[in-house]
């Protein structure tokens, strides 16, 4: 049955191999009615417009046993507003095709209450809610999404993009060269698994392209990433993306410290090292604001792990607080307007690149 719309409350009884198609132009489409199938019905709903459909469920379908198909469709996998979480999970498998699912830190699902299973073409899931930080506060083990059995269409790509969230606990410097590997799916079994890794891409950058980052309850940067290799651990069946900060663009020109990138005690290796290359902030006017940078504790500004050294072109204030900070690439100050070594501070130029002398 293919129908161009649907309306009321009443209950829908799926049986058997039956499929239920709503196909809608609609921008939004709030299902109302009480699904009720078995394991091999299906409802669909396919969007017919330019964009892609947003789909709700309003009721309570824990007896969706059936399929939930999906074509062009943008779904949350929350209940917070709706029952999209709870009709998804009692379905017996949902099948994303050209469709966008979001999973926020706060509604992943256990692993004893995992979507059954997950067939996907050239659709995308994205994650939110997550902290990018490190150490013994950080969520990057713990997978959002818990899957039953995992598929994906020949010739097509699962995106997997990621929303991410900077605070306080999050370590610039840390976050700089090392990736941060966030595990992001858990799966039970998939007929495909020694090929996940060439059938799931991350995005090109974490969604938006910037992250606020603040201290002290203000805004001091604004933070660019670039959405790395996904990786797929066989012995745990689990699927992490990596993403490294790419670019800081220092915003906050109000107070004289400025951003303060801060090396942590007994930090060594690339924890000690920022390449990130350091900006002015360009405002949506094309104004520029530049911002004033204060480094502090024992670090480098130099080249990644790949050996690329990007001259940094702040104009900002700088500021060197304390401990040693040494200069390995051009341009490692940017053009910073002043430059300002506090009393047992120390800046030191280091020796030639291969390729030549470092310019400041």
């Amino acid at each position: 049955v293919n129908v161009g719309g649907l309306s009321g409350s009443g209950n829908l009884s799926i049986q058997s191999e039956s499929r239920f198609v709503v196909s809608t132009s609609a921008k939004q489409l709030t299902i109302d009615n009480l699904l009720s199938s078995v394991a091999s019905g299906t409802f669909a709903v396919s969007g017919t417009g330019t964009n892609r459909t947003e789909l709700d469920f309003s009721q309570n379908n824990s007896g969706a046993d059936g399929i939930i198909d999906l074509t062009n469709i943008e779904i949350d996998f929350s209940d917070s507003d709706n029952y999209n979480k709870t009709t998804l999970l009692s379905s017996s498998g949902l099948r994303l095709t050209n469709s966008l699912m979001t999973v926020d830190w706060d509604d992943r699902n256990a692993s004893d209450s995992a979507l059954n299973a997950l067939y996907a073409n050239n659709s995308t899931i994205t994650f939110t809610g997550i902290e990018l930080a490190s150490g013994a506060d950080s969520s990057a083990t713990e997978p959002l999404l818990h899957i039953g059995d995992l598929s994906i269409e020949d010739g097509t790509k699962l995106t997997l993009d990621v929303s991410a969230e900077l605070t306080e606990n999050s370590n610039l410097l840390q976050l700089d060269n090392s990736p941060y590997d966030q595990a992001l799916i858990e799966y039970e079994s998939s007929d495909q698994e020694s090929d996940l890794g060439s059938l799931i891409q991350t995005s090109d950058a974490v969604q938006g392209g910037t992250t606020e980052y603040r201290q002290g309850g203000s805004i001091k940067a604004y933070v660019t990433w670039g959405g790395g290799a996904v990786s797929v651990n066989q012995d745990s069946n689990t699927i992490s993306a990596s993403y490294m900060l790419t670019g800081i663009q220092l915003f906050d020109d109000k107070t004289s410290g400025g951003l303060v990138l801060s090396a942590v005690d007994e930090a060594s290796g690339q924890d000690a090292v920022l390449s990130a290359v350091i900006s002015d902030y360009e405002n949506s006017d094309s104004s520029i604001i530049a911002g004033n940078v204060t480094y502090a504790g024992n670090m480098t500004i130099g080249a990644d792990v790949n050996g690329r050294a990007t001259s940094n072109s702040y104009t900002g204030n700088t500021i060197v607080s304390g401990g040693t900070l040494t200069l390995a690439k051009t341009d490692a100050l940017g053009h910073s307007k002043d430059v300002t070594v506090n009393n047992g501070a120390k800046i030191v130029f280091a020796a030639d690149s291969a390729s030549g002398p470092y310019v400041q």
